[in-house]
């Protein structure tokens, strides 16, 4: 009852309480929606601020530029909610913005294609420039950019903001295609906000990667000065080797087989007209191997011949770096080699080759093939003075021996005994000659240089094959001749290099086999019992060959000991007997022609000249035949001769002969 009175009912609702709660969620429903924009502006906000606090999180180790980058474009794509975005940075070395890896999602490729020079304009370089950032929600129609590259990039919408430290500006960054909608003032403000925290991680990266660049080439530099200390270590002590082994004296061949140790190839050393000098053969393979390996002859002369081995000689000229020459199996060179230019100051002597049979050659042995050239090139030049100074002292000699300039036999014994030569018993005296050596030049049009050449390997030539067949023969080099004295060789019948005119003939032959295109005789002078001998022995052997060249003969042995004209001629000491011979055929000639300005001698030495054939004789001097009768007999009658006569005929060319040579 009481319950009832009070106003209680089970299941009962109060009208008034229920329209109150209604409006009272409506209120709140009304207020949430209100609220919602907030709510999702705080929710963006957050999100930025935990991107902004990611990208301003260290990163360690520290990043790469190209990590960093990456790193940037993933948070910025996240915050802004893009399809993209790129990094361009500044270069001014071609004062270009140059597109960094990654960018836009795009392939290395592309991104290398996008370097933007400052002088073409575009949106990219006008925010660079003034600083100001942009956004565009219709780059595809606006003139501010350019549009090859929004249509290679596919961006339709852009921000783009200015890369600044400290007032600097070191590039742009780009964000595209907004997934959500276009672009608004809230996305470029926040961009722009990041721009210059990212700009100096950006800075700080190339800086480090600058410093990390600085210490790899430090390292680099230090690494190699480190082993080209070690090169020039080894380098020297290489080069202390090779002047020990000169110092010692073993000479060209030392030097060599030191080499081909060395460099375990084989070595051969050659002159500057490629004549072989000296070969080492295969170091260090065994007895057995080095049996069966060829022996180098020297470099073929179609290969010397070759232009391109005539040019890579040429490019070597005035270096001392050993250069690659190629193998020429066709010509029986199956390894290549490197060739150095064996050299002192002006001097050239030869080159020095290795062979690349056994295996190639690295840098260390090429120092050792340079090294090795220098001091070869010093031996050479050590060589050619001694040769130089021996071969001045031994003419010296000579000459006082030859022209009798000296004191006393015993004097002249002493200087010959200097020079290890006994002329205390016989000997014979010979003289090599070329023939009208300065014709044969004048046709070749050759020069002192070839002149030398020919002159030194004539003397080359004599002095090896009179070496050979007397060890203590003497050989010095006159003029365009050769002086030779050889133990007497008279004795033996088997050996014909042991007959005086039998070995003038080996003589003349051996030259003729190395300078074929050489014409030389040789004069062969008497016995030198004493050295009272010498002098007339040289005077009659260089009668003998002055007598060729006035009968205009060549190429041949003159022998004193052989009877005939050239020794009838030369022991004519009187020359007034020469004179009287000349003046009684010639001389009624000489004296007409004298008087009457004609010229009777020298048609008459045409005739002769020329077989005594009247035909020919005209012919060659222009002359009609019947002139050549006429002074013919003009000729007959002043010298009261008969020039059918075989006899009157030889005495007019002896006479013609023995007044040239007395001439």
């Amino acid at each position: 009852m009481q319950r009832e009175s009070l106003g209680f009912e089970p299941n009962s609702a109060d009208p008034c309480s229920t329209a109150e709660a209604s409006q009272e969620r409506d209120a709140k429903t009304t207020r949430a929606v209100a609220l919602q924009p907030e709510v999702e502006d705080l929710r963006r906000q957050l999100r930025e601020l935990s991107a902004v606090a990611e990208l301003h999180r260290p990163i360690e180790p520290p990043p790469s530029l190209e990590h960093l980058l990456a790193h940037i474009i993933d948070k910025v794509d996240s915050l802004l909610d893009v399809e993209g975005a790129g990094i361009m940075l500044f270069d001014p070395d071609s004062n270009e913005l140059v597109l960094q890896r990654p960018a836009f999602g795009v392939d290395d490729e592309l991104i290398g294609s996008y370097h933007v020079p400052l002088d073409t304009g575009g949106n990219a370089v006008t925010t660079f420039l003034t600083g100001e950032p942009y956004l565009s929600n219709d780059s595809y129609n606006d003139p501010r950019f350019l549009q090859s590259l929004v249509r290679a990039f596919n961006a339709r919408t852009v921000i783009t903001v200015p890369l600044t430290v400290e007032n600097r500006r070191i590039g742009v960054l780009h964000v595209c295609n907004k997934r959500n909608g276009p672009f608004d003032q809230s996305d470029l403000q926040l961009l722009y906000l990041l721009s210059d925290h990212l700009a100096s991680l950006i800075e700080n990266a190339r800086l480090l990667e600058r410093e990390k660049q600085r210490v790899r080439q430090l390292e680099s530099l230090n690494q190699f000065i480190a082993d080209q200390r070690d090169k020039l270590e080894r380098a020297m002590a290489i080069h202390e080797r090779f002047t020990q082994i000169a110092l010692q004296g073993n000479g060209i061949d030392g030097i060599i087989a030191s080499l081909a140790h060395l460099v375990d190839n084989p070595i051969a050393v050659e002159d500057k007209f490629f004549r072989l000098i000296s070969y080492a053969p295969y170091p260090n393979l065994g007895a057995d191997q080095k049996a069966r390996t060829p022996e180098f002859q020297g470099t073929p002369s179609e290969m010397v011949n070759d232009s391109r081995f005539r040019d890579l000689l040429k490019s070597m000229k005035g270096s001392s770096r050993p250069a690659q020459a190629a193998a020429a199996p066709q010509l029986g060179l199956h390894w290549g080699r490197a060739i150095a230019v064996v050299a002192a100051g002006n001097s050239m002597f030869g080159y020095l080759s290795v062979f690349e049979k056994t295996r190639q050659l690295g840098e260390l042995d090429l120092v050792a093939v340079e090294h090795a050239a220098t001091v070869l090139a010093l031996e050479m030049q050590k060589q050619k003075t001694a040769f130089e100074v021996e071969q001045r002292l031994k003419g010296d000699f000579l000459d006082d021996l030859l022209t009798g300039n000296y004191d006393s036999s015993e004097s002249i014994l002493r200087r010959a005994a200097f020079f290890d030569y006994d002329l205390s018993h016989p000997h014979v005296l010979m003289i090599v000659d070329i023939d009208r050596f300065g014709a044969f030049l004048n046709k070749r049009a050759s020069g002192e240089l070839e002149a030398t050449h020919i002159k030194r390997r004539l003397f080359e030539t004599v002095h090896s094959t009179a070496v050979a067949a007397s060890p203590k023969s003497l050989a010095v080099s006159k003029s365009d001749s050769v002086i030779v004295l050889v133990d007497s060789l008279e004795g033996s019948a088997i050996d014909p290099l042991l007959h005086p005119e039998r070995f003038a003939e080996t003589l003349r032959e051996r030259v003729k086999a190395r300078l074929p295109k050489l014409s030389v005789s040789v004069a062969v002078g008497g016995k030198c019992e004493c050295p009272e001998d010498y002098q007339r022995s040289y005077h009659l052997a260089r009668k003998s060959l002055e007598l060729l060249k006035a009968f205009n003969q060549g190429d041949r042995v003159v022998c004193f000991d052989r009877p005939g004209v050239y020794q009838l001629l030369l022991e004519i000491e009187n020359k007034s007997k020469l004179r009287a011979f000349v003046d009684h055929f010639i001389g009624p000639l000489l004296a007409y022609d004298k008087e009457h300005n004609s010229s009777l001698v020298e048609t008459l030495e045409s005739y002769l000249q020329n077989d005594c054939n009247l035909y020919k004789t005209a012919r060659v001097n222009y002359l009609h035949v019947s002139t050549v009768r006429y002074r013919f007999r003009r000729i007959e009658e002043i010298a009261r001769l008969d020039l059918s006569d075989a006899e009157t005929r030889l005495n007019l060319h002896l006479g013609l002969k023995v007044r040239h040579l007395m001439e």
